[in-house]
């Protein structure tokens, strides 16, 4: 019997990031038939990702530590690091989808380069937030528009760029049949 009632799924995300869990909860919403709760998860890679590969490693690792420790069938980890390129430095995102399945789906974001100081600070060892929280003379960016809100002059905010990659998982989740299409 169809009572028109959606199974729920519970996802968990990995941070406690007010930006990155208002981007899981963004995409994975209830009229979709997801329940987001969110816990602190270790990248398992340094506290500044560099490179694509060790900040899909940190994403990867916060959504397949989640699924070790029970928190949910389907885990979210976002990770944001930065990428040599070009002859700059790119602000780069990454997001991974787990399940207790052993599956995971990964998605990389958008980019921009990074203004010297700031690239500058990194290449001593200053990580991003705090390169950016100088950089703008105030503190705690990371935890509200992020680094990408600072240099797009808030047209993107970290939320939604984290957003962006977080659809990407969706979808591919959704069209390898790991997570159910919703119509």
């Amino acid at each position: 019997m169809d009572t028109g009632m959606r199974a729920t799924t519970r996802i968990c995300a990995g941070s406690a990031n007010p930006a990155k869990v208002a981007a899981v909860r963004q995409v994975f919403t209830a009229a979709e038939g997801f329940r987001v709760t969110y816990r602190e998860a270790p990248s398992g890679v340094a506290a500044q990702p560099w490179g694509d590969d060790e900040t899909r490693a940190g994403a990867i690792h916060r959504a397949q530590w989640l699924i070790r420790q029970g928190a949910a069938p389907v885990a979210v980890g976002l990770e944001g690091g930065v990428q040599e390129g070009g002859g700059s430095l790119w602000l780069c995102t990454w997001g991974a989808l787990a399940t207790s399945g052993d599956t995971v789906v990964t998605a990389g974001g958008g980019r921009v380069a990074l203004p010297g100081p700031i690239a500058d600070a990194l290449c001593r060892g200053v990580s991003l937030g705090t390169a950016v929280d100088r950089w703008m003379g105030r503190q705690g960016i990371n935890r509200d528009e992020g680094a990408i809100g600072v240099l797009t002059a808030g047209t993107v905010t970290r939320t939604e760029l984290f957003a962006h990659v977080a659809r990407l998982l969706l979808g591919q989740a959704r069209c390898a049949g790991i997570l159910p299409a919703w119509e």
